[in-house]
């Protein structure tokens, strides 16, 4: 499994080698290069029926990842005669192990009978016709299931269970049961399940992301199930893991976003299938396959798997194609989150130039206001607000300036203000916009300038200090 090492606490591999089952799977073993895999097999009925019934027959194989496969053998009919049926297996399928035989015949009307299955010998035959005898395990199991959903009280039409009596050559024997005359409509059909006897588990050791186990409450070395194929199987986690690939709600298009994730788990599929099988005679297959080539024959894998008449050629993803894809978006995710950055930067520093501005204007207003005082005067005494008025002057000339002399001044008095025609009343300093200071001081300060100009205050912004007119 490809797995980035920086995604687990611990060495990815001897963790991921904690899963696989202890052992090597029991059966018959298939070598590679096998054309037809042959079993020679006979069914003999009692009492004999006229016609004899058919049998329908299937062989389980398991490749070397663990995948089993079903396929049917040709009918069998049971007239107690040994006939060679034939699988034909696909090539390059590699080694295989033959670990079930499945059987099913439809359940006679009104009398039951006993069946006997033998399998004398099974052989590999290779593209050349050379034929090699394989070894039959000496552990077999035998479970049967199905009849007429219609049975007396007593069930004395069910079938009888299936029973291995000879592992050399392989012998089962099993009742078919009856249906009722009255119901034989009711068409029933009575099935066994052959399995080659494999080390007995009782759980599946799993690793599980962090996330997982905050959301199902679950730790580390705690057993607990798993509905895995429909069935709830018993799951012990024995690692913990940040992350699992391609299991995450980001890696997929169609999964729940991040808040809503619960996490993954993995199992192997080996562990997986022996546990299904024994108990269920099911098992899971694959959905997904990882494959790892030869770059420099990448594409011609790609183009070998979207040739085949199953495959769907969208279903085939190649990392390499995806990178070429990114890099030739000019507007990818690396391009478009750097924008945004950048964006963000600017308005960033565009605040900070403002406050900076402000911050300047401020202080430039206050030090002009300050420097304004007539000379010979006192200077206006601080007062705990002075920064908020020099803040308020400068924003009312940024707001709009008006002409020497003319509107309100934050440091004179009420009284010397203009009034509602626009006239000055009171004496201000001789030099335009200047501010009137307040206080003893400027009172004493305003009656020596008012002697000197024979009793009149001069008027504000006026050169030579014109007297202002008079209030009526």
């Amino acid at each position: 499994m490809l797995m980035r090492p920086d995604l687990a606490p611990q060495p990815v591999e001897p963790m991921l080698a904690q899963l696989a089952p202890k052992g090597a799977t029991a059966g018959v073993p298939v070598p590679a290069g096998t054309a037809r895999l042959r079993l020679t097999t006979a069914v003999r009925s009692t009492p004999a029926g006229r016609p004899a019934p058919s049998v329908d027959l299937a062989v389980t194989v398991e490749d070397r990842y663990g995948v089993p496969y079903r396929t049917s053998l040709p009918a069998l009919p049971a007239d107690g005669r040994a006939r060679p049926l034939d699988l034909r297996l696909p090539p390059g399928a590699g080694p295989l192990t033959l670990t079930g035989l499945d059987l099913s015949v439809a359940q006679p009307v009104d009398r039951a009978a006993e069946h006997r299955l033998t399998v004398s010998r099974i052989e590999a035959v290779d593209d050349g016709g050379t034929t090699r005898a394989l070894t039959l395990p000496t552990t077999w199991t035998a479970v049967s299931s199905g009849g007429a959903q219609d049975s007396f009280p007593d069930r004395r039409n069910a079938p009888t269970a299936a029973e291995v009596t000879s592992a050399r050559p392989l012998t089962v024997t099993y009742g078919t049961g009856y249906v009722p005359r009255e119901n034989s409509y009711d068409l029933g059909t009575v099935s066994v399940r052959l399995q080659v006897g494999q080390p007995a588990r009782t759980e599946i050791a799993a690793v599980a992301t962090d996330r997982f186990l905050a959301s199902t409450g679950a730790r580390t070395g705690q057993r607990m199930d798993v509905t895995f194929a429909g069935r709830n199987l018993p799951v012990r986690i024995v690692r913990a893991v940040h992350e699992l690939p391609t299991t995450s709600g980001a890696d997929q298009s169609a999964a729940p976003d991040a808040a809503h994730d619960g996490g993954g788990i993995l199992m192997d599929l080996r562990s997986v299938n022996r546990l299904l099988q024994s108990g269920y005679g099911e098992s899971a297959e694959p959905t997904e396959w990882w494959l790892s080539t030869d770059p420099a024959h990448t594409a011609d894998v790609a183009a070998a798997l979207r040739a085949l008449p199953d495959v769907d050629p969208a279903q085939v993803v190649v990392r390499a194609e995806i990178a070429d894809r990114l890099r030739d978006d000019p507007f990818g995710a690396g391009p478009a989150a750097a924008f945004t950055a950048a964006a963000v930067v600017a308005a960033a520093l565009a605040a900070l130039g403002f406050a900076v501005s402000a911050a300047g204007g401020a202080a430039r207003t206050g030090r002009r206001v300050r420097g304004v005082a007539r000379p010979g005067c006192p200077a206006p005494p601080a007062r705990p607000d002075a920064r908020r008025r020099t803040g308020r002057t400068g924003g009312a000339r940024a707001g709009g300036r008006r002409g020497p002399g003319h509107g309100p001044d934050p440091g004179r008095d009420p009284a010397d203000r203009p009034d509602r025609a626009g006239r000055e009343t009171g004496a201000v300093g001789a030099g335009p916009a200047a501010a009137r200071p307040g206080g003893a001081a400027a009172r004493r300060c305003r009656r020596r300038t008012a002697r000197r100009h024979g009793g009149h205050d001069p008027a504000p912004g006026r050169p030579g200090g014109v007297p202002s007119r008079p209030r009526r």
